[in-house]
């Protein structure tokens, strides 16, 4: 069991150093129904969602996943345990 805790402590680490430079998401803009529609980067960059989606995808975005579900590409906050950094619970813009 502590081998496996060592490594997926070692994979997070190895996750957040590859996002360290990239932009992230620090606020979101949602519809009447609270589905997000755009995104603010941290450095003061709007994004509609295909164009947030597309630089998820490429890796230009950090701590941020995209997953299939739906059948169509969606967006999320990389899974960290951390309930205040998902994308839902960010300020608006």
């Amino acid at each position: 069991m502590f081998s496996e805790y060592k490594k997926q402590a070692a994979d997070e680490e190895k996750i957040a150093h590859q996002d360290q430079g990239k932009e992230k998401i620090v606020a979101v803009r949602k519809n009447d129904d609270g589905d997000l529609i755009a995104f603010k980067t941290d450095s003061g960059r709007e994004l509609d969602y295909i164009s947030a989606l597309d630089e998820a995808k490429t890796g230009e975005l950090g701590n941020v996943d995209v997953f299939h579900k739906y059948g169509r590409d969606i967006i999320r906050s990389e899974p960290d345990g951390i309930s205040e950094n998902n994308l839902d619970n960010l300020p608006s813009f």
